[in-house]
């Protein structure tokens, strides 16, 4: 699932005001008619039900709105830049790495979704002539959002800013600002403010000035390095071991069709499925079956950090538990051991997921055990008892006799209350 890319997001550059000054056959000496430079073009984001992942982006590191034209002569304006828009999924997060010195005016001093341009006090230049290009001046270069007043990239700010791809990167040890969250299909919201066109000498002119040789540069647009990052929608969260019986599960109980085998990682992405309850009134619930989860994960072993991050936008969690078939059917292995291992194993999972956030460690689960038709009566027994002394209850499902999965249906549609 290509749930996670970095741009380079750069708005246009307002347009230069212009010195001139009238010249005509007769006019040796007409009076000062430099126009105004047209606001340049910004960058919004657009939130579309017709995506599900930011494949779209694969391969796309940058992108540019078109500047605004400079002023000309007899008082022309110069045309605007051209916005562009970028969709994406709804569901995407975005943050912001790094931005310009104009980005983090505009961010701590005006709303990000306001349509008025901000009045910023636009640098004037000055020419010694009557005409000609305005001098150049020092480009608004792009810092981390919290390394702004340094002088210097360290490292590991070098890497953000250079390295084409975060894969399998913790997110959370990355320096980052929340922008927003696309919700909704059809949202805009600009990430990316276009420059404002300056005023040519025209502007200037007065009773004590009538000759101003002075105009005004175009503000720098809005420069970011962002992050998308794609979050399942799911209700409820499938998280156990790889083999554990989750993708069996998503297969049952809604009309999902992931890859199901026997051996570990089946599952290398996300997947979803819809599952429909009730009779009159009908209510879906959404499922996400994680990728297995194994004891590292929260360091990034296995398939680490790209999918331990979904679980978090779930409003709840099933834990499904699963022994292998060699050591239920191991006569030499007894129910104590056996029932030890399952209880270690929450364990283990509660503690990576704790690990990675500890918020996912309160979020309201539930406790089920896969492959229930291999498991004598005995054993079931010794399991219900041992996790009712922890506080919690178990329930058992199979996917063959179909045991416990009505039950285990009812409790994730009252979870998601």
């Amino acid at each position: 699932m290509f749930d996670l890319v970095k741009l380079t997001l750069i708005a246009g550059d307002g347009g230069n005001g212009k010195v001139s000054f009238h010249r005509a056959k007769f006019i040796t000496k007409g009076g000062p008619d430099g126009g105004q430079g047209g606001d340049a073009g910004s960058i919004y984001v657009r939130g579309s039900r017709h995506l599900n992942s930011l494949q779209h982006y694969a391969g796309v590191k940058r992108f540019e709105a078109q500047n605004g034209q400079h002023g000309g002569k007899q008082k022309q304006i110069g045309h605007k830049g051209e916005d562009l828009f970028l969709e994406v999924p709804v569901g995407t997060i975005i943050w912001i790495l790094a931005e310009n010195k104009s980005s983090l005016h505009h961010r701590l001093h005006y709303a990000r979704e306001g349509n008025m341009a901000p009045a910023d006090r636009l640098t004037r230049y000055y020419l010694d002539k009557p005409s000609g290009n305005p001098p150049p001046r020092p480009e608004d270069e792009v810092r981390l959002v919290e390394a702004a007043a340094q002088t210097e990239n360290t490292e590991e700010e070098e890497f953000i800013l250079r390295s084409p791809s975060l894969q399998n990167v913790d997110l959370k040890k990355v320096k980052k600002v929340l922008f927003t969250e696309i919700t909704e299909h059809g949202q805009e919201v600009m990430i990316c403010r276009g420059g404002i066109g300056g005023r040519g000498n025209d502007s200037f002119k007065g009773s004590s000035n009538t000759t101003p040789f002075e105009a005004e540069y175009g503000s720098f647009g809005e420069k970011k390095i962002v992050l998308f990052e794609l979050r399942l929608l799911a209700d409820i969260g499938l998280v156990g071991y790889p083999n554990a019986g989750k993708s069996t599960l998503l297969s049952i109980v809604t009309k999902a069709n992931p890859k199901i085998a026997n051996y570990p990682f089946t599952t290398l992405e996300p997947n979803l499925g819809v599952m429909s309850v009730g009779d009159r009134e009908v209510k879906d619930v959404i499922l996400a079956d994680i990728p297995g989860i194994i004891e590292g994960a929260s360091e990034g072993k296995g398939l680490g950090f790209d999918f331990l991050r979904h679980i978090s936008s779930c409003k709840a969690l099933l834990y499904i538990l699963s022994l292998d078939e060699s050591v239920i059917f191991n006569q030499s292995i007894p129910d104590a051991e056996k029932v030890s291992l399952l209880l270690e194993q929450l364990q283990i999972l509660k503690q990576e997921l704790h690990s990675y956030d500890a918020g996912l460690a309160k979020k309201k689960s539930l406790i089920s055990i896969s492959k229930s038709d291999l498991y004598s009566n005995e054993l079931k027994q010794e399991l219900r008892k041992a996790f009712e002394k922890q506080g919690t209850a178990v329930t058992f499902f199979s996917a063959v006799t179909k045991e416990g999965l009505k039950e285990l249906q009812e409790q994730l549609t009252q979870a998601t209350y």
